[in-house]
């Protein structure tokens, strides 16, 4: 870009202007992404030349590692995050969680265990980031393998990639059962349960036979795998129902989100409401709150966010009734459980004081990072690449007895995996045993409310 300025400048040096081009071509666009105006409706990026393009400039994705200074042959494995809360991320708490487990794997590098150095991507601005960062991790950072991406929609858009480059993936919070059919078999792994698991939890909540229920879901693999797996869910139980109204809307579309609401609103003696949404979850209780308060409104885990909780300090906020008939499902660790603690005091030491807990994939990304650093041990002392520590991932399975994640156990847990064992985890999320197609086995689920006095989520397990 640099050379094209100095030919055009030369050429108006002597007085001959480039075809096309004005002469007062401007090269110095900007300072900030602020600077830049959108095109056509489309959001605008500052580069580091100061220029103004569509799409997040590969300059920014992947820019922070960790440890900043990282010790000499680490390992590196990649992040990919949405992490700008500015823009909507909400990926900050799991991140935490995450260099956490790095600090306390690297306690081992002196004891021969590799230490491993994270390339932390921010993948929140657009839809084609998580792509274009993974490419950056697998052509140019060389990574042996990749925590997240943290959305259904990122790990399906980013398969292809790692299918490429024998890297695995690992996502704390990917949920969509489409990710279990993809192509890419033995590199696609999840601490998150698959939808499949939650949906049977979800239709549970409707236990009345013949229910009149509208559902309203979002238009991705997210939302149209759980949807499915809930309305299937009831033939499991032998309980009858059919949803009278089936909607599917784009996420952030406002025009079909309202619409979402006036029809619902115009139907006649709903039991229930069902939305699987995750921005769109605000606007659409805040609309329903004229519901006949006999109707229960469910949602999921994408719906349970401080956003939620905002609505009931909003000036013209919803009437308390309308809060409580809200319930919902989502993935959970138990908290008593020995892992979890012993996860949870080294959270709090770390983060002066701070509680993992009101994030339950904070304890899925903690463990993703476990899975991937015991995987090491597949290496055997040698090179460690993309495919080996897939295999590894791969043997995170099987009957044996747990081994508990944490700095304890470390050490254990990888010898096992050196020794071509088998190492299922018991995870501050609960037990890890991956399955062929790289899911969890097993997973807790919680029905969580609303307390309106306390503003806060209420919370008792579902299964």
């Amino acid at each position: 870009m640099r050379g094209a300025v100095f030919l055009l400048s030369g050429l108006l040096g002597l007085g001959i202007g480039a075809p096309g081009c004005s002469v007062s071509q401007d090269y110095n666009q900007c300072q900030k992404d602020a600077d830049c105006q959108p095109v056509g409706g489309t959001k605008r990026f500052c580069t580091g030349d100061h220029l103004c393009v569509a799409g997040t400039p590969a300059d920014k994705l992947c820019t922070k590692m960790y440890p900043a200074q990282p010790s000499a042959g680490a390992v590196p494995v990649g992040v990919l995050a949405q992490l700008a809360t500015d823009l909507g991320g909400t990926d900050t708490l799991l991140l935490s969680a995450i260099e956490l487990a790095v600090d306390e794997v690297n306690t081992y590098a002196g004891a021969g265990q590799r230490p491993i150095v994270l390339h932390i991507c921010d993948t929140t601005a657009t839809d084609d980031d998580a792509l274009k960062a993974m490419e950056i991790l697998t052509r140019e950072r060389n990574v042996v393998a990749v925590i997240g991406p943290t959305s259904s929609r990122e790990v399906i858009a980013v398969a292809v990639e790692a299918g490429r480059a024998g890297v695995p993936l690992v996502s704390p919070s990917a949920t969509a059962s489409a990710i279990s059919d993809l192509p890419q078999k033995g590199l696609i792994f999840r601490t998150a349960p698959s939808d499949n698991l939650q949906g049977p939890v979800l239709s549970h909540l409707v236990i009345k036979n013949g229910a009149k229920l509208a559902l309203v879901f979002v238009d991705d693999a997210y939302g149209t795998g759980l949807s499915g797996a809930f309305v299937s869910g009831w033939a499991k139980g032998g309980v009858q129902n059919t949803p009278s109204f089936n909607r599917a809307v784009k996420e952030g579309d406002k025009a079909a989100v309202a619409k979402a609401v006036s029809d619902v609103l115009a139907l006649p003696s709903l039991d229930y409401v069902v939305a699987i949404v995750s921005l769109d979850a605000a606007p659409l209780l805040e609309g329903w709150r004229n519901l006949p308060f006999t109707t229960q409104i469910l949602m999921t885990d994408g719906a349970k966010s401080d956003t939620l909780l905002a609505l009931i300090t909003e000036p013209n906020a919803p009437p308390a009734m309308h809060f409580t008939r809200v319930h919902g499902t989502s993935p959970t660790v138990s908290l008593s459980s020995s892992a979890y603690v012993t996860f949870q005091l080294a959270f709090s030491a770390k983060y002066n004081g701070m509680s993992p807990s009101s994030d339950p994939f904070t304890a899925y990304g903690y463990d993703c990072l476990y899975g991937v650093a015991v995987a090491l041990g597949n290496a055997r002392g040698g090179e460690v690449t993309g495919p080996v520590v897939a295999a590894g991932l791969a043997r995170i399975s099987g009957g044996d007895s747990l081994t508990p994640v944490g700095r304890a156990s470390y050490l254990s847990a990888v010898q096992k995996m050196a020794a071509g064992k088998n190492v299922p985890l018991d995870g501050a999320s609960g037990p890890v045993r991956f399955t062929v197609t790289g899911d969890r086995d097993q997973a807790l689920f919680e029905e969580w409310g609303i307390d309106v006095d306390k503003k806060m989520f209420t919370s008792t397990p579902a299964n």
